[in-house]
């Protein structure tokens, strides 16, 4: 062949250009769902065309010219004389072969067996060479793009990272079985320990820690710390904290107390969370709002507890409100993507790390984002003056991921959430009071709480041995235990106080009923059934607990103690976790406020708050 690189390309670009034609297609309904102005999906699919028009005409021009720059002079010679030759003796039984040429035209493909064996050897191992530096090439670029600083011009589609460093993966993997030939694929596991081991060998990739909060001082962590960072007085003292606030609330008129609890669910709980208790306030008015007095949140829904604390703190308007609500749901998963495949991986982060010693990982650029979406104090005691008045307290709970103990954290000190349950229950402000608690942002706060696997990095915390922390969601999505906690600690105080406990729990997680599994007699699922079996109960096992501690709770507090649910969905439903929210996403939740079962769990509130003493 006279352009052998051409007729391949030719040959092989009809998947390709498909694959490529439903991918713009994909960006194209999906803009248009979220409302973009058809000029914007032409500039998005255009920059998309000319990004990968300028990595084809780049990689043609070096695999066309590759051949002139690798091969020696005289082995092209070779090849050219050899070239010439017609006289290939085909056996009568032999397979014919057909291509396209670049002309588009189907032409009879010709025998190779008339170039010597030492010739082609010589060719196949210039031409993996060349493929070798080019894939090594394309490693460079990626490490180049990880140290670049954050900006949305150099930020890829999370689908097309992955993609690309799969592809560099697949270069690099063939490159080793050439180099290695049969021991290729041994090469590459004990590649893989040897790496393995190097890794766990240092710490240089364990820096996702907590913005403020000093790691220069490490605290022991065992059974017996945990079990003795809580003293009988602190929880004295801060009891008297929250005795103190309850007895403001008091001397403010309120007589019916309300406790909010928001389940997890990425930024679609944010929303939901927000939208209700806005509404809440926009129904009920000053008699709500001065009304609320705790609210505990898991993941995305402290979020919207936290926006909702800013509204009420600036006593927002409804212009204000839409704002808030139109900020809430842009991308975050791009760039998340974006830095988890260019900078948290081991593989790449130690080299970029050489270049930009000060880069961040993907868990401090994710507090950036969503900074701009939902604007927070900066740091977390910067709440603790205005609890201590007439701002709702905010309860927000993270996982251990190193052994499952629960992390309370609150602005407002409140040992007494985790005193009964040690050495189960960790305070975070008691065991971390010497690292500048004061100082830990509030980003970081609520990110502990929402680190879902994979997607967001596990914190790290200041202890020796080191522990990571995950999604508050992993012990309860539903955030209902910290709220019959507080009740169950503080029942004396509330009920001497107040004529009525109001718990509004807010869920935007689908219901999920008890499915009935039958039974499967075949090989591979006995094998597994008793996985299956734990991963099952798990879900149950909480939602069996919370409903028990509410059972409990409504015993204890009798007639003076109301429930009202709001739930986003009616029925089960297969949502996924949302790391952004189209405009019809956002749309459809909005339009769930007026679904006839929210309308009349605002009414249930609105009863049970305009009720007299009898």
């Amino acid at each position: 062949l006279k352009r052998p690189f051409l007729t391949f390309s030719v040959n092989n670009f009809v998947l390709p250009v498909l694959a490529y034609i439903y991918y713009v297609g994909c960006i194209v309904l999906e803009n248009m769902d979220m409302h973009y102005h058809w000029t914007d999906i032409i500039l998005h699919v255009l920059g998309l065309s000319v990004g990968v028009l300028l990595t084809l005409i780049l990689s043609m021009f070096y695999f066309f010219n590759i051949t002139k720059w690798v091969l020696p002079k005289r082995l092209q010679t070779s090849v050219a004389k050899l070239h010439g030759s017609r006289k290939v003796k085909v056996e009568e039984n032999e397979a014919i072969y057909y291509y396209l040429s670049f002309r588009l035209e189907v032409k009879v493909s010709r025998y190779a067996t008339h170039y010597p064996e030492d010739i082609l050897a010589q060719i196949y191992r210039s031409l993996h060479l060349a493929a070798g530096f080019f894939s090594l090439l394309m490693l460079l670029v990626l490490l180049i793009l990880g140290a670049l600083p954050d900006t949305i011009h150099f930020t890829i589609p999370a689908g097309a990272t992955i993609l690309l460093v799969m592809l560099v993966n697949v270069a690099i993997l063939g490159l080793i079985h050439s180099w290695f030939g049969g021991v290729g694929d041994l090469a590459v596991v004990a590649l893989l320990v040897i790496f393995n081991t190097v890794t766990g060998l240092f710490t240089i990739w364990d820096d996702s820690g907590l913005r403020g909060l000093n790691y220069n001082q490490k605290v022991p962590y065992s059974d017996s710390a945990v079990s003795r960072h809580i003293s009988p007085n602190e929880v004295t003292q801060d009891s008297m904290i929250h005795v103190r606030k309850l007895d403001f609330y008091q001397r403010s008129k309120v007589k019916k107390l309300v406790v909010v609890s928001a389940s997890g669910g990425g930024l679609r709980a944010t929303l939901w969370t927000y939208l209700v208790l806005s509404k809440l306030k926009e129904v009920l008015g000053t008699e709500f709002t001065k009304s609320v007095f705790l609210l505990a949140g898991s993941s995305g829904g402290n979020y919207g507890n936290f926006l909702f604390r800013e509204e009420l703190e600036h006593n927002l308007n409804k212009q204000k409100v839409r704002e808030n609500v139109s900020h809430i749901g842009q991308n975050l998963l791009n760039n998340l993507g974006y830095n988890w495949i260019l900078r948290d991986q081991a593989f790449l982060k130690p080299a970029i790390l050489l270049f930009t010693p000060d880069l961040k990982d993907r868990g401090w650029s994710f507090e950036r984002d969503i900074q701009k979406q939902i604007k927070l104090r900066p740091l977390f005691s910067d709440y603790t003056e205005d609890e201590k008045q007439g701002l709702p307290l905010a309860f927000v709970k993270a996982t251990v991921v190193n052994d499952g103990r629960s992390i309370f954290m609150s602005a407002t000190p409140s040992s007494f959430m985790s005193y009964d349950l040690v050495p189960f229950d960790i305070d975070f402000e008691q065991f971390f009071g010497s690292q500048q608690f004061h100082q830990l942002a509030t980003q970081s706060v609520l990110r502990m709480s929402a680190s879902f696997p994979y997607t967001m990095p596990f914190p790290k915390l200041p202890t020796y041995p080191l522990i990571e922390v995950a999604d508050g969601g992993a012990r309860d999505n539903s955030a209902t235990d910290m709220i019959t906690t507080y009740l169950n600690v503080m029942k004396p105080a509330i009920l001497s106080r107040f004529d009525q406990v109001i718990y509004i729990e807010i869920s935007s997680v689908s219901k999920r009923k008890v499915k009935y599994k039958p039974y499967n007699s075949e090989w591979i699922s006995r094998l597994i059934n008793p996985l299956n079996a734990y991963v099952q109960s798990l879900p149950n096992l909480t939602r069996n607990n919370n409903a028990n501690a509410l059972v409990k709770i409504q015993t204890e507090y009798g007639s003076r103690f109301d429930h009202v649910r709001f739930d986003l969905f009616d029925q089960e439903a297969n949502v996924s976790l949302s790391w952004y929210l189209s405009e019809l996403e956002k749309k459809a939740i909005v339009q769930r406020l007026a679904a006839p079962a929210v309308q009349a769990s605002l009414t249930q509130v609105m009863k049970y708050l305009d009720e007299t003493e009898e």
